[in-house]
């Protein structure tokens, strides 16, 4: 099952760690990222871009990918890759053929300014991957343009521009038939007179042409394929902002719609954030909602066979947000029926004290959301999270970020585990705090191939050089 992975915050130097979760060795710096850390920044502020690693999948023990993006001395944009094979990790390299889409090293003609999105990356088998991310344009009438690219045989081909109306790429996943790979984003105008989904699917090694996804008025920015030519695609559109869904039958999408049940839990502006399917028709979708009482508040909904229950709030997490405010930033399954999720909450109204929670579903049904254990005492800044979970083998890792330290802004990682529906003690995340002696640093993303093997990436902080570079980690 593809894993999509979000944004995690983490580490910090000198914290007290409990024991790791599992035979995990320690993060290193990724090679061949040390060059892309030592980005040029210009007195104008051209570089204005969450330059680091962002995404990783992997699909066997010591058999993953990797990809990010960084800003070269000309101000381009450009993404990076980078493999790991029989366990050790390659050098990471530019994607080929980025370059010559930017225009070979001249220097970038407009602003390049972007979220922490930079690229996504998903693996149908070892060395058989596919990497969806956007790069800077030569023309400054645009800012962005979508690209995808293939790795076959351990081997990454050349860069492509997605044809048809495609602005930005924003999410891609890819089943265990290599070659057979979905990807989706936003698209606006010149191509459509608002914002809309498009979808482009790969057939045997091949890109397609994106298409408009009917009915749709805002990006896609999660996907899931579990098997070729079936997919389940989300994002959030229309005013006051509603998540609607998407799905792909025998190689043939539907129109967007909106999330079951949904219409009876919202008041007010929503949003879809991650989905993830464990087989064809056996599926999750969780995101936010506005209640009646204008609390954020957040929600799963779940297919079975191809039916779709209705939306409900995550269970126990309305007690729990005293504070009014809170998030799921990933769904993740490994089973029908068998998910997990997690986010943050606020347990304190009018100040900021964010929480980092977990919940678990077993046999098609949601448990009682919990705050992650242990991470009360490594929490001592008052301020925590999920951002990452992936779940297989009948296990899942979360990955999070909590406060703690010297000062406010020391943060630092943390990993937990869960089995048989129990989460055991959050640990620091191992040999991070050694690396990031700027006190600062990002879990991006966390992978678990089918095997149960996980990998997670991130960036952090050198207070040396007060660079920002990247970082890798794996565990049994």
């Amino acid at each position: 099952m593809p894993c999509v992975v979000l944004t995690v915050a983490g580490c910090g130097g000198g914290q007290a760690a409990v024991a790791p979760p599992g035979d995990w060795v320690r993060a290193r710096q990724l090679p061949g990222t040390e060059l892309m850390s030592r980005q040029a920044a210009g007195n104008d502020g051209k570089a204005v871009v969450g330059t680091g690693i962002t995404s990783v999948a992997c699909t066997a023990r010591g058999e993953c990918a990797a990809s990010g993006g960084y800003v070269d001395e000309a101000f381009n944009f450009l993404v990076f890759v980078a493999g790991q094979y029989a366990g050790r990790w390659g050098r990471a390299g530019q994607v080929p053929g980025v370059a010559a889409l930017v225009g070979n090293g001249q220097a970038a003609q407009s602003e390049m300014v972007s979220g922490p999105f930079l690229s996504q990356v998903s693996c149908s088998s070892p060395g058989n991957c596919a990497v969806a991310g956007n790069y800077q344009a030569p023309d400054p009438a645009e800012d962005t343009r979508p690209l995808l690219a293939d790795e076959r045989g351990g081997v990454w081909g050349r860069a492509k521009r997605i044809s048809g109306p495609a602005t930005a790429v924003l999410a891609i996943s890819c089943p265990a038939a290599a070659g057979d790979c979905a990807a989706g984003g936003l698209s606006h105008w010149p191509y459509t007179t608002q914002d809309d989904a498009f979808v482009v699917n790969e057939n045997g090694g091949v890109w397609g042409r994106a298409q408009l996804v009917s009915g749709s008025s805002g990006p896609i920015t999660t996907m899931s394929c579990p098997a070729a030519g079936s997919c389940l695609a989300a994002g959030t559109g229309g005013v006051p902002a509603t998540p609607f869904i998407v799905s792909e039958r025998n190689g043939r999408w539907g129109p967007a719609r909106q999330v079951p049940g949904f219409g009876r839990l919202t008041r007010g502006r929503s949003e879809v954030d991650s989905v993830s399917c464990a087989d064809a028709g056996d599926c999750a979708v969780a995101g936010s909602f506005t209640d009646g009482s204008g609390r954020v508040q957040s929600f799963v909904a779940d297919e079975r066979g191809g039916v779709w229950g209705t939306a409900e709030p995550v269970p126990g997490l309305a007690a729990l947000n005293k504070g009014g405010k809170a998030r799921v930033t990933q769904v993740s399954c490994d089973a029908a029926g068998s998910c997990a999720a997690g986010g943050w909450y606020l347990n304190l109204k009018g100040r900021e004290r964010q929480q980092a929670w977990v919940d678990t579903e077993a046999r098609g049904r949601w448990g009682l959301a919990e705050t992650v254990p242990g991470t009360a005492a490594l929490n001592k800044g008052g301020n925590a999270a999920v951002t990452s979970v992936s779940c297989a083998a009948a296990r899942c890792l979360a990955g999070g970020w909590y406060t703690g330290g010297a000062g406010p802004s020391t943060q630092s990682g943390f990993l937990v585990t869960e089995r048989r529906g129990a989460w055991r003690t959050a640990a620091q995340v191992p040999g991070l705090a050694a690396l990031s002696t700027g006190g600062y640093a990002l879990v991006t993303a966390i992978s678990c191939a089918p095997s149960g093997w996980c990998a997670a990436v991130g960036d952090y902080t050198d207070r040396a050089s007060s660079e920002g570079r990247m970082f890798v980690i794996s565990g049994p």
